[in-house]
């Protein structure tokens, strides 16, 4: 099931990637953390090309551990 964009757990997983992605070293994030305005609704969420791939790889890797999650398989 896809993230509702306007939805309270969207904004709560976006704000969790901007504080995720500023840990990584080889990346100079802070310039491009501009959100998108219009362009969400097409799945351009950030500015930077790179880092809305970035930030669609996140979503994936949320959605995948969400569902294993339902079915109590997410590996200890």
């Amino acid at each position: 099931m896809a993230l509702n964009i306007k939805s309270k757990e969207f904004q709560a997983l976006q704000k969790q990637f901007e504080k995720d992605i500023q840990n990584y070293q080889y990346i100079y994030v802070s310039a491009f953390l501009e959100r998108e305005k219009d362009g969400a609704h097409s799945g351009y969420f950030y500015c930077n090309g790179e880092i809305n791939k970035l930030f669609h790889a996140y979503m994936l890797g949320y959605e995948y551990a969400k569902s294993l999650a339902m079915f109590d398989e997410l590996p200890i």
